[in-house]
């Protein structure tokens, strides 16, 4: 596996790619996140045409076990899982099994719940600004992907007159 990632490091580094309206989602600080989901192409394509992730290689299969990576961004790495043979337990747990919500960086949070909603996500409720904390003054906005997985989108800067003009496109 290592062999593996080291192979792909000049292609991580030369990745630039923009969707027009929404800006590569990413952790705060970069990161590595590994995800295990029911449907491993649904969750790709949703990482790479929504949240506009860059597949990093193809599917890697080994064993019972098929996995994406994805580079989204800012040094956020998100792998994806998706374990055979045990499909129905599995997706049993995904319906039943509270998940931590994950908070990813964008440009602007309150453009970005616009494209999401486009594009026919759950976002779950207006965006909204952290008021306390170090994160003060940051747009959040909330939403599920496909799988029931409870994500954020947090902006990178305070956007407070993005916020008002958010929360008025949010009413319509």
């Amino acid at each position: 596996m290592k062999k593996y990632l080291l192979a792909l490091l000049p292609l991580l580094f030369s990745t630039a790619f923009a969707v027009p309206g929404v800006s590569r989602a990413a952790t705060p600080n970069g990161d590595y996140i590994a995800l295990s989901v029911p449907d491993l192409p649904q969750a790709a394509r949703f990482f790479r045409q929504i949240l506009n992730c860059e597949a990093l290689g193809g599917t890697a299969v080994t064993g019972r076990t098929a996995e994406v990576l994805l580079d989204c961004g800012h040094g956020t790495i998100v792998e994806l899982a998706r374990v055979s043979g045990t499909a129905t337990r599995t997706d049993r747990d995904h319906k039943r099994r509270p998940r931590r919500t994950i908070a990813l960086v964008t440009d602007n949070a309150a453009t970005a719940a616009q494209w999401l909603r486009a594009h026919r996500i759950q976002v779950l409720g207006p965006p909204r600004q952290i008021r306390r904390g170090p994160e003060a003054g940051l747009i959040v906005v909330s939403f599920l992907a496909p799988w029931g997985q409870r994500l954020q989108l947090v902006s990178s800067e305070p956007r407070p007159a993005a916020l008002s003009v958010a929360r008025r496109l949010a009413t319509q």
